[in-house]
């Protein structure tokens, strides 16, 4: 059953999060403040396992890794009072 979850972040250079469904960048929607929670939003397949995707997050004026530069997908843009961040996803095998 297809259905939109929502996943609590954290503002970290690396995590992981486990979603059910395809591995496909298109199911994740957005990653946004929903009062003081960070959150990414998905749209899951609930009939299919979970499975890992990592993300990365960089701060505006830190240098973008070569791994995250070549294997990561950029998602969203975020801001934090006088900080802004970039997210950055990879779906595990």
């Amino acid at each position: 059953m297809i259905t939109i979850y929502k996943y609590p972040l954290k503002i970290t250079e690396h995590q992981t999060v486990m979603i059910p469904g395809s591995s496909h960048i298109g199911n994740i929607l957005k990653i946004a403040w929903q009062g003081n929670t960070l959150n990414l939003w998905a749209q899951v397949d609930t009939k299919q396992p979970e499975q890992p995707i990592e993300i990365r997050v960089v701060g505006t004026g830190h240098i973008v890794d070569e791994e995250v530069e070549t294997k990561f997908h950029f998602i969203e843009t975020i801001f934090q009072g006088p900080y802004v961040w970039h997210f950055y996803v990879r779906w595990r095998d």
